[in-house]
Order: structure tokens, then sequence, then C-alpha cells
């Protein structure tokens, strides 16, 4: 009576473990039962949970605190940058000296509105110490010091939204899809025990074609993680050497 092996899929690394299981679920259009189908329904459905988990699918609770803060940060440089360009042509010509000083301060960082946030928040860090160093006095003569302190204030913001977004982060997608996998690898589990269990009770006729075919896959999985343990070992005898 055929049968699926035994496999220790918890042995596979978390992607190899994905990959395994769509092989097996393409595998299960050879499971023709009609009464096997909520079966292989929620097989797929584990599966479907697992992929939304790798993709990080579920949304961060931070995401739109970062993106609103970003893009208050964003109108504040803008508010900067227009002002000292109005004062490039004051009257003033004291004023109007600040005014190149201060300009030229900006457009060494470029325009930060459209840049990766890195790049952004990098510049704005490096933009925001030079526009410190200029003065507070020389920021009151030209009208901007109200834009520093507001750019001050949404980037830092900004920083501690980010900051946020990734310690939740850190800790939402290991968990979750560690738990998806776990859910994953009982569904395949449960398949197995069940087709086994249905090819004894009724005959493999049925099933046969499945079988062989997830016995197939379980043996190259078994070779690539042979292959592996060979390789872990010959890696250890060379350190040793």
């Amino acid at each position: 009576m055929k049968s699926i092996r035994n496999f220790d899929i918890t042995r596979l690394r978390t992607e190899e473990d994905f990959g395994f299981q769509k092989r097996i679920e393409a595998e299960t259009a050879l499971l023709t039962v009609e009464a096997d189908k909520p079966m292989i329904d929620a097989y797929k459905a584990s599966l479907t949970a697992f992929d939304d988990a790798l993709k990080g699918n579920v949304s961060n609770s931070q995401s739109a605190a970062v993106t609103r803060a970003d893009e208050l940060a964003d109108a504040a440089w803008s508010g900067l940058n227009a002002q000292t360009k109005v004062m490039l042509n004051y009257p003033n010509e004291a004023c109007r000296a600040i005014a190149t000083e201060a300009h030229a301060l900006i457009q060494k960082y470029g325009n930060i509105t459209s840049m990766p946030y890195n790049e952004e928040y990098g510049r704005l860090h490096n933009l925001l110490q030079d526009l410190a160093a200029l003065g507070v006095e020389k920021q009151k003569q030209i009208y901007i010091d109200a834009w520093v302190k507001e750019l001050q204030k949404r980037y830092d913001e900004f920083m501690a939204a980010s900051a946020a977004r990734t310690a939740e982060e850190s800790l939402r997608v290991p968990g979750i899809v560690k738990q998806a996998r776990m859910e994953a690898d009982f569904a395949y589990r449960t398949l197995v025990t069940r087709v086994n269990a249905l090819a004894l009770v009724n005959g493999d006729a049925e099933y046969a074609a499945f079988i062989d075919h997830v016995n197939v896959v379980i043996d190259q999985a078994h070779a690539t993680l042979a292959a592996r343990q060979t390789r872990r070992e010959a890696g250890k005898r060379m350190m040793g050497e």
C-alpha cells in the first residue's frame, strides 16, 4: 500500500519550507475525490496566510504616522526654502547677504522632499546643524527662525515615528511569520496523515499519483538537507585545519 513518507519539515529554512509546500499544493490537483475538497482548501488557506506573512502584508500601525510626519517635514522645508529665496531680493544689503548664506546651505543638500527617507533625513540632520551654526540672530534677520524651529520639530517627530515603526516591525514580522509557518506545517502534516489514512482504508487507487509525486518532492528536500549537512561538516573540517 502506497503512503507518503515521513519528513521533518521543520528542518527546512523558512523560505525553503514555503517553497516545498507550494510544490505540494500544486500536486493537490491530483486529488480529485470530491469529499477531499475541504481538506485541500484548508491546506491552501494555510499557505495563503504563510505567503501573506512572508510578504509582510500585515500593516504596521505606525506607517500612517510616519507618512504624516514626512509630509509635515516636507512642508516645513518648502516653507523655509521659499522664505529664504524671498529674502535674496530684500532691500537691506545685510539681510541679502545672510539670505545668500542660508540659501547656500539649503542648496547644498538639494530638494529633500523627493528623496528616500534614509537620504532625506540624513540630509535634514546635517542641514539643521548648519542652520544652527548660522545662529538664531541671523535667522531672525531674514525671518526664517520660525521655519527652522518648525523643521526641527517635524524632523524630531519623523524620527520618533520611524523608530516606533521599526520597533513594531522587529517584534511583529518574526512572530507573524513563525506563527503562520507553524500553522502551515500543521496543515501539511494533517494533509499527509489524512491522505495516508484514506489510502489505507479506501485503497490507494485515487491517491497513488499524488503520493508518488509528493514522495519525489520529499526525496529532493532530503537531498538538499543532506548536501547542506555535508557542506557544513566540510566547513568545520577546514576550520579545524
